[in-house]
């Protein structure tokens, strides 16, 4: 047997700041500091990966917890950081989203490079959706997030109750510019009930959450037969048949299409400020039907639509705990 072989037993000793390994002998066990190396390495964003990011915190934790700060051109340097270990690295710096990685430390000096961070992103809102009325094309429209640089957005379709399941997801367009985009493959859909998701594509590649339209039913049209019969057995001729809803919808609005009044009724759960503004076919407001203090409860408000011509439009409701888009038809 080879005389004064070292085995390295994975046993860590830690003394105030200090790691110590266990190592063993033929005459015993000493402590030996574990060696301590540096890292460094340079903070950038998505948005602009050729400037660094200053004032960033990037923290090492495994074997120890170590940090340090980015300089004004996002480089850091961290001192007596434990070698030959894996480290979680987080880096978190305002306007960015917290980074989680992983820092493969070796036994010399690691430099681990640029480490690109994404820069917070903002999703699309108000996303509504639209069909003609021989349901051959679906119109769009939603309004921009307002915040970050957006280069574009992805359009995507899926049947209702599928907002969860994005791999069963239609992809509809993308490097959409602009904030209105017709679909005209809408004509082909199979029948069901659908919703649009809108993606907005920032700088690299990052995107933002999806929100949603209302739904649509395609091909939802039914052909109801009915056969009437008297107490006696007889077939009557030209009797009426009238199908009439015995209750409107409490969010919704009846006559539903109409002409040129209707009654527009919403619901809040809570006291609180409710808005309901009437948009068009190109995301225009035309009209701001309430504006105020409510109760919480069922109310209604009456929407005399005599200067606007016919087609559809879009009730906007806001209240302080939810968000509506409902579509109304004028007919002349």
């Amino acid at each position: 047997m080879r005389r004064n072989s070292i085995c390295l037993l994975f046993i860590i000793l830690l003394s105030g700041s200090q790691v110590f390994a266990i190592s063993q002998t033929d005459r015993g066990y000493y402590l030996q500091p574990s060696p301590e190396v540096e890292v460094t390495g340079r903070v950038v964003g998505s948005d602009f990966p050729d400037i660094g990011i200053a004032n960033a915190e990037v923290t090492l934790t495994g074997m120890g917890t170590h940090t340090g700060i980015t300089d004004e051109d996002g480089y850091f340097m961290i001192d007596t950081v434990y070698s030959d270990n894996t480290y979680e690295m987080i880096i978190e710096a305002e306007g960015y989203q917290v980074f989680i990685g992983e820092a493969v430390i070796g036994a010399d000096d690691t430099d681990l490079g640029d480490i690109i961070i994404n820069e917070i992103v903002f999703p699309a809102y108000d996303v509504i959706a639209a069909q003609n009325e021989y349901e051959t094309l679906a119109e769009i429209i939603w309004h921009s997030p307002g915040q970050g640089l957006v280069e574009d957005y992805k359009l995507y379709r899926l049947l209702l109750g599928d907002e969860e399941n994005e791999e069963n997801w239609i992809m509809v367009a993308e490097g959409i510019s602009d904030t209105v985009y017709s679909d005209l493959s809408w004509a082909t859909v199979e029948m069901g009930v659908y919703r649009y998701a809108i993606k907005a594509e920032y700088l690299n590649n990052v995107l933002s959450e999806s929100a949603f339209s209302n739904w649509l039913g395609k091909d939802m049209l039914a052909t109801l037969e009915v056969t009437l019969t008297t107490n006696i057995g007889d077939i009557p001729e030209g009797a009426i048949i009238t199908l009439e809803a015995t209750e409107p919808d409490p969010d919704g609005n009846y006559p539903n299409p109409f002409n040129p009044v209707t009654n527009i009724c919403y619901e809040i759960e809570e006291n609180g400020d409710v808005l309901v503004n009437i948009y068009n076919l190109r995301g225009q407001k035309v009209e701001t039907l309430v504006d105020g203090y409510f109760e919480a409860g069922k109310h209604a408000v009456i929407w005399d639509a005599d200067k606007f011509g016919s087609g559809i439009y879009f009730v906007y409701f806001e209240s302080d705990t939810r968000r509506e888009v409902k579509k109304i038809t004028i007919l002349t």
